[in-house]
């Protein structure tokens, strides 16, 4: 995931300057828009300071919506995350660190400044008189949200406003004592909330801007990155020529995801097939030539769902696009298991189902890994609201697809008997987390959010929360409380009441208004 050899080469140097200069500023904001290659840098330099005994690669943090668990996009989770990782690579960090838990055991339920105070900077004071410096690494900041859905406005301005907070923290972490040894890369879009905060504490906070960086050096830099992929072997070589290589890099802009992107279509189905898909991909792209990033990734992803959706030969068992929209509105990412059994289909035909998007969606290469995910988000938007009509993909399917499985996982696994949950009582807490499957523990917690999130619902919904989960509710409390998420089940049980309330309430107006004829 990180940067080709060879490919970004000043930016690098640039960031390492800063990183190794004492009278740098604390924070370097490093900020790009969508498809400029900033996680990529960002793994890099992760990397690279790992495998560097002159400095401490304290800890890291990528945002994402499309990657593992709900914490990895909730704001609250990044500061007592680092702190952790730097417990684990520093003795004098973690004493300093157990002592602030022993007298605040609650700081990590409090807000981010006082995490911050307590989880990073007074702990850090034990590394005051260090030479080697610490580095954290916050990438992708402007897709952490709160556990509520990501469409709700209100929720997404607590969010910001938690993110904002914590820049603020750290920016007056750095003015409390300037001599203390550690930075802070902080990497996102230039959205207005983070711009407007990183403004502010300009004194505080280096800013790079990728979007102001040379584009001929970004386009050198893509160029290579092509040709170390593109005509890497000698049966691509045959091929492909430098011409093939000039046309990919025009249809790029300046974008790298849209080079790697392209890159990875062209070869995902070996070198026999790659030729074709580069011409059919530059047909599509010519017959609508513009110069416009999101416009070129749509060329891209169009010929991919629509070789995809023409492998009739499969006969799957649920629609192509229901599994794309699943996929798009789950909570957290899934592994191959967990989402073939939500989606009850068998997991081969769920593997063959998604062999042709290898290019876009990230599958595991084994059943029980939890990485099934979109490579970018771009991806969703295209399927959501530019594909044409008969690739389009609706949310709103999606939600009801997952709503319903998690109603039928909990029926399957949980019994109506809540001393039943788990077969021996006596098993430790740590010991019952691990006897709860993923795909129970995706039903349980997430069950709530896509019935809520249903524009529209049906009388059988209501009757399947009514046959299926009140039942089982002391047991769904009991799994809740071993996952550690009981406060969660007190605002879920609040929802479904309302939206229970709300199904009784259409259903007697539907009966008391007439129809007409």
């Amino acid at each position: 995931m990180g940067c080709t050899d060879g490919t970004r080469v000043q930016i690098l140097d640039d960031i390492n300057s800063w990183l190794y200069d004492p009278d740098a500023a604390h924070i370097l904001w490093l900020s790009g828009m969508a498809g400029t290659g900033k996680t990529a840098i960002a793994w890099t330099v992760c990397s690279q300071a790992d495998d560097n005994n002159k400095i401490i690669l304290g800890g890291s943090f990528f945002c994402s919506r499309t990657t593992g668990s709900a914490n990895q996009f909730d704001p609250k989770f990044v500061v007592p995350t680092l702190a952790r990782s730097l417990a684990l690579r520093s003795i004098e960090f973690s004493k300093a660190l157990s002592a602030e838990l022993a007298r605040d055991p609650d700081v990590i339920d409090k807000h981010i400044r006082a995490q911050i105070q307590q989880l990073l900077y007074a702990p850090l004071l034990a590394l005051e008189n260090s030479d080697v410096p610490v580095l954290f690494v916050v990438d992708a900041l402007d897709q952490c949200h709160d556990e509520f859905p990501a469409n709700d406005l209100s929720n997404n301005a607590e969010s910001h406003r938690i993110v904002a907070e914590m820049l603020s923290a750290l920016a007056a972490l750095s003015k409390a004592n300037p001599k203390l040894p550690v930075k802070f890369l902080i990497v996102s879009r230039p959205e207005i909330y983070i711009r407007d905060v990183i403004l502010a504490q300009a004194e505080s906070i280096r800013v790079f801007q990728l979007d102001g960086v040379d584009k001929q050096l970004t386009t050198n830099d893509i160029r290579l990155y092509i040709s170390d992929t593109l005509l890497a072997a000698p049966g691509l070589r045959s091929r492909f020529s430098s011409v093939d290589v000039e046309q990919l890099v025009g249809l790029s802009d300046g974008m790298f995801m849209v080079a790697v992107i392209a890159v990875r279509y062209i070869l995902g189905a070996g070198v026999d097939v790659a030729v074709v898909r580069f011409r059919r991909m530059f047909d599509a792209a010519r017959s609508n030539w513009v110069i416009d990033s999101v416009a070129v990734l749509d060329f891209i992803y169009h010929p991919i769902v629509l070789n995809a959706l023409s492998m009739g030969h499969l006969r799957l068992t649920l629609d192509l696009r229901h599994i794309l929209a699943s996929i798009i509105c789950s909570q957290m990412a899934l592994s191959v298991g967990a989402l073939a059994d939500l989606l009850d289909i068998p997991i081969d035909e769920l593997r063959a189902s998604l062999s042709p998007f290898h290019s876009v969606i990230h599958v595991p290469v084994t059943d029980n890994q939890p990485s099934v995910r979109l490579v970018h988000s771009s991806f969703s938007n295209y399927l959501l609201v530019r594909a044409a009509t008969e690739i389009r993909v609706s949310v709103v399917t999606g939600h009801e697809v997952l709503a319903r499985a998690c109603l039928r996982i909990m029926s399957k696994h949980l019994p109506v008997d809540s001393s039943q949950v788990f077969e021996s009582n006596s098993l430790r807490p740590s010991q019952r987390l691990d006897t709860i499957a993923l795909t129970l523990e995706y039903a349980c917690t997430s069950w709530i959010f896509h019935i809520t999130s249903i524009p529209t619902k049906s009388l059988r919904l209501e009757q399947k929360i009514s046959a299926i989960f009140l039942p089982r509710l002391r047991s769904w409390l009991e799994v809740m409380s071993v996952l550690g998420c009981l406060q969660n089940a007190i605002a879920m049980l609040v929802q479904a009441a309302e939206t229970v309330r709300l199904f009784s309430v259409r259903r007697r107006i539907n009966i008391l208004t007439p129809t007409c004829r």
